[in-house]
């Protein structure tokens, strides 16, 4: 059986990004952001580093960026968003939750951009971990 990381990775990451994007443009409403309210109560400070599992092109953590003065991070299994975000600036790294590439503790927050729903319920214990580790 294959699980939905592999699927992720190897095409549907791709699939899921192409569908949803809106040309080759990052595109960011904060007006309409689902997310951005909440992250606006936090007690955010310039400087902080912020990491957004499931980032796609990095529109939020751009806006995060140069509005609010954070270091931005993020990760996502497809490799389109990960070129896309590059270029405007952000760091992003091709991958999944359940294994992240970072240090311990090298993040002051990490939110999660929507993509729970698409991991396999078996990791979610990992992905959890992996979060709180980070």
């Amino acid at each position: 059986m294959v699980n939905q990381k592999t699927v992720f990775i190897e095409s549907e990451g791709n699939a899921w990004f192409k569908r949803n994007k809106q040309g080759n443009d990052i595109i960011f409403d904060p007006e309409k952001d689902r997310l951005l309210p909440d992250l606006l109560e936090l007690p955010l400070k310039s400087g902080m580093k912020v990491l957004e599992i499931g980032c796609s092109s990095g529109y939020r953590l751009l806006w995060l960026q140069e509005n609010l003065g954070l270091k931005c991070v993020g990760i996502e299994p497809s490799h389109q968003a990960v070129k896309i975000a590059s270029d405007q600036g952000i760091e992003v790294y091709q991958g999944t939750a359940e294994s992240l590439p970072f240090e311990d503790t090298s993040f002051d927050l990490v939110i999660f951009g929507f993509c729970l729903y698409l991991c396999d319920r078996a990791d979610l214990f990992r992905i959890a971990q992996e979060a709180d580790r980070v």
